[in-house]
C-alpha cells in the first residue's frame, strides 16, 4: 500500500513534470528531464531495496555462503564480546536470541530453510525436524503475484499512462518465476554470491530486491524514448508538407503542360515507357576517367577541352531559339 501511495501522488507527477518537454531544461535538450527521472527511480528503488534489518548471518559477521567452521569461529568471538557479564550494553534476552539465531545457521537443515524460506517460515531452535511443504509455499506466492497483479493494474487505472501495464505485468510474471526458482532450486544458494553487496543477501532477501525494481518498469514508457515511435506533432507535420509538396507538384504539372502543349495525362504515359529506358542508362563517369587517365591529360586541360566542346554546341542551340 505504501508503494501505491508514493507510486501515484509522488513519482508520477514528478516524472510526468520533469519529462515535460514544456520544462526549460528541455528545450536545450529534450533528454535531460529523462535521464534525471532515470536516476532518480534507479536511486529510490536502490535506496529502498537496502535490507532495513540484519539477517542471522549478518549478526554473526559472517555471509550466508559461509562454511561452518567459520560460523563457530564467529560465534565464539561474538559471543565473547556480547556476553551480559561482559558488557553491560547486552541484555540477557539479546543474548539468548544471539545464541538461537547461531544454532539456527548452524545447522545444515535449518541453514538452508531459513535462507530460502526465512520471510514465511518462522524458525526456532526446536524446529530440527521442521518439514516444508511446498504446496503451501506455491500457494503464499501465488497470493503475493496475484495482490502485486491487483495493485499494477489499480495503479495504471488511476493514472493517464498506460503504456507500461503489459511491460509491469510481465516483470511481475519474471519475478514469479524467479522467486519459485530460487527458493527450490539446489544450485540457487550461490546466486550473485560475488557480488560486493548482493553476497549479504539470503534467498528471500535476494527476491524482495528484485521485485522492488519493478517500479522501473512502471515508467519506462516516460523515462525511455522509443525511436520507432512518431510524436503526434511530427505526424501532423509530416502530412501537412506532404499535402502542400502535393500542390506544389500539380501546379507544376499544369504549367508543363501549358508549355509543352502535352496533356498531363500523355506526359504520364510517355514517362511509364520511357521508365525501362531509364533504368538501364549507363554511368559515364568511369569511361570518362578511363580516356583522361589514358591520354594522359589532367582534370584541369580535361574540364577545358569539354567546356570548349560545348560552347558552338551551346551558341548553336541557342541562336535557334532566337
Amino acid at each position: 500500500m505504501d508503494q501505491l501511495l508514493l507510486s501515484i501522488f509522488v513519482f508520477t507527477p514528478l516524472i510526468d513534470f520533469l519529462c515535460n518537454p514544456k520544462r526549460k531544461w528541455n528545450k536545450y535538450n529534450k533528454d535531460t528531464g529523462r535521464y534525471v527521472a532515470i536516476s532518480l527511480v534507479i536511486f529510490v528503488v536502490f535506496y529502498k531495496s537496502l535490507k532495513k534489518e540484519k539477517n542471522y548471518f549478518e549478526l554473526l559477521n559472517v555471509t550466508p555462503h559461509a562454511s561452518s567452521h567459520t560460523i563457530k569461529k564467529a560465534f565464539k568471538s561474538s559471543a565473547f564480546l556480547m556476553h551480559p557479564d561482559r558488557n553491560d550494553a547486552t541484555s540477557p534476552l539479546e543474548f539468548t536470541k544471539f545464541v538461537e539465531y547461531y544454532h539456527i545457521i548452524s545447522k545444515p537443515n535449518l541453514r538452508q530453510i531459513y535462507s530460502r524460506f526465512g520471510d514465511i517460515l518462522s524458525l526456532e531452535e526446536e524446529a530440527a525436524s521442521l518439514f516444508v511443504n511446498a504446496n503451501e509455499i506455491l500457494y503464499i506466492i501465488g497470493i503475493r503475484t496475484f495482490t502485486s497483479f491487483v495493485v499494477t493494474v489499480f495503479m495504471f487505472l488511476s493514472s493517464t499512462n498506460s503504456k507500461s501495464l503489459s511491460a509491469c505485468l510481465t516483470y511481475d510474471v519474471f519475478s514469479t518465476f524467479l522467486d519459485i526458482y530460487l527458493r527450490f532450486a539446489p544450485e540457487s544458494e550461490h546466486f550473485l554470491y560475488w557480488a560486493p553487496i548482493l553476497k549479504y543477501y539470503t534467498i528471500f532477501e535476494l527476491v524482495a530486491f528484485f521485485r522492488d525494481y519493478k517500479m522501473i518498469f512502471l515508467y519506462h514508457s516516460s523515462l525511455i524514448e522509443r525511436k520507432n515511435d512518431i510524436s503526434p506533432d511530427v505526424a501532423s507535420s509530416l502530412i501537412k508538407n506532404n499535402k502542400l509538396l502535393i500542390g506544389h507538384l500539380n501546379d507544376y504539372l499544369r504549367q508543363c503542360s501549358r508549355v509543352t502543349g502535352t496533356p498531363i495525362e500523355k506526359q504520364k504515359e510517355i514517362l511509364k515507357h520511357s521508365k525501362k529506358e531509364v533504368d538501364v542508362l549507363v554511368d559515364f563517369e568511369p569511361l570518362w576517367d578511363a580516356a583522361i587517365k589514358e591520354a594522359g591529360i589532367t582534370y584541369k586541360d580535361a574540364s577545358r577541352l569539354q567546356i570548349k566542346k560545348s560552347m558552338p554546341q551551346f551558341n548553336q542551340s541557342r541562336l535557334k531559339n532566337t
